[in-house]
């Protein structure tokens, strides 16, 4: 009887799982490189998808633009590929891109035939679904798409995002509110209770510089608004509306308890510039803090207070040589009798007094 005597070799199993090793990850790289040619093709695919269809739309659009209504053609024409390719929800995107881009550059009747044609399209839809949407990304695309297409009608809607929790989100509300309504849009200010940042005041502001009227009705209830940065605004907007009416109640504002809306005040009293600024500004001087002075001070000097040299030159001995150069700035800037007050200071040869009073008089020539 023959025994069969099989040597396998120590060394083998070790190379055959070396080789299994090599050629699984070689499998997995060849998987991985076709997966990324399948994907820039595809990316490729729509690519030229996108272009050959933002070519196509922006014939449309340049047809909506020239288009006069007829009794024979009451509607803008949309060939049937466009209306077919409107299916998808990523081409309804790019009209809408379209058409907000071409809307911004456009004005009277051209305007109103690219509303017109959003509103054919039913891609005001899409604009208002984007609202409800959980990404605070799309709510704010949605709210900047509205108001640019000019969608009075969804005004309910984006004013309930004018105190929404994410700031991008109601800030782009409050900003589409006034600029489809003016100032009647700043009616959100009677109820947020979130802050108004200085870039959205800013924001705001600029937009109100294109609208007519005046919000004088509605500025009282502001100007004793809970919410600090909403009396902060309503200061700026006095001011920027050169509302001298309304001085008194600024005035009052020297009162408030928000160091902020002093400030404010202090600042748009100097721009209504009334008859009694500079005594108002001196009488609420000694409760404020040093921002405070140095802005009365600024003020004083910007708007002339031959009637406050005597404050002024007492202000002169202050220890603070912040004090002491504002003062002499608005002691200048009164002209003859400032210079004569500052000839007068006992200690004008005396540092730091004669440095202060050569910058400041150096400062006005300049």
């Amino acid at each position: 009887m023959f025994h069969l005597h099989l040597h396998v070799s120590p060394v083998m199993p070790g190379k055959a799982w070396l080789i299994i090793a090599m050629l699984t990850v070689l499998g997995m790289l060849v998987a991985l490189l076709c997966l990324i040619l399948f994907f820039l093709l595809r990316r490729s695919r729509v690519e030229r998808l996108r272009l050959k269809y933002q070519d196509l739309y922006g014939q449309i659009i340049q047809r909506a633009i020239f288009w006069e209504a007829t009794k024979e053609s009451p509607e803008i024409a949309i060939p049937f590929k466009v209306a077919r390719s409107l299916s998808r929800a990523h081409l309804r995107q790019l009209m809408i891109f379209q058409l907000v881009k071409a809307k911004k550059a456009m004005s009277g009747t051209a305007a109103a035939n690219l509303v017109q044609l959003y509103h054919q399209l039913a891609l005001h839809e899409d604009s208002l679904r984007k609202l409800t949407n959980p990404k605070w990304h799309l709510q704010a695309q949605g709210i900047q798409e509205l108001a640019v297409m000019e969608q009075r009608g969804s005004v309910t809607r984006l004013y309930r995002l004018t105190n929404a929790r994410n700031e991008v989100v109601r800030r782009e509300a409050q900003a589409a509110i006034v600029q489809l309504y003016g100032f009647d849009g700043l009616r959100f200010l009677d109820v947020i209770n979130t802050p108004l940042s200085e870039w959205q005041q800013i924001q705001l502001l600029r937009l109100l510089q294109q609208s007519a009227g005046t919000p004088q009705e509605k500025i009282f209830r502001w100007l004793t608004s809970s919410n600090t940065t909403v009396r902060v605004f309503t200061l700026r907007l006095i001011a920027e509306q050169h509302l001298q009416q309304v001085t008194p109640q600024v005035a009052e504002r020297l009162r408030d308890d928000c160091p902020a809306v002093r400030l404010q005040a202090i600042l748009c009293l100097g721009e209504l510039a009334a008859t009694d600024t500079a005594g108002l500004l001196t009488a609420a001087y000694p409760g404020e803090d040093l921002a405070g002075k140095l802005a009365i001070l600024q003020t004083l000097g910007r708007i002339g207070a031959e009637g406050e040299l005597a404050f002024l030159d007492a202000q002169l001995s202050t220890p603070d040589n912040r004090i002491r150069l504002e003062t002499a700035r608005a002691l200048v800037r009164t002209g003859e009798e400032g210079l004569k007050c500052l000839d007068r200071f006992p200690f004008i040869d005396q540092s730091p007094w004669n440095e202060i009073f050569q910058q400041a008089k150096t400062e006005w020539t300049i």
